[in-house]
């Protein structure tokens, strides 16, 4: 009862629970459409896109030249796309 009392109370201008709860949804969406793409195409997004690294230092995670980042990326942004727009 005391740990409830003494909760920290929500900031005016925090979202709604029912905005969290939808981007939690969309987040899950976002993972399961990741786990569908080809292994590189899904390394490409998630590195460039996800964990904001530069095309060069992709290029060298992944053991790619820069351009077959840049390919993998593309595709795989468009099948991201695609599936989202697909379930939506």
């Amino acid at each position: 009862m005391v740990a409830l009392r003494h909760a920290p109370k929500p900031m005016p201008d925090a979202a709604a629970a029912d905005v969290a709860a939808m981007v939690l949804l969309e987040s899950a969406e976002l993972v399961s459409a990741l786990k569908r793409l080809p292994r590189r195409q899904r390394e490409a997004v998630v590195l460039r896109y996800c964990d904001d690294q530069s095309e060069a230092d992709t290029a060298q995670l992944m053991g790619v030249s820069p351009g077959a980042v840049k390919a993998y990326a593309s595709r795989g942004m468009a099948a991201l796309r695609a599936q989202l727009e697909e379930s939506a």
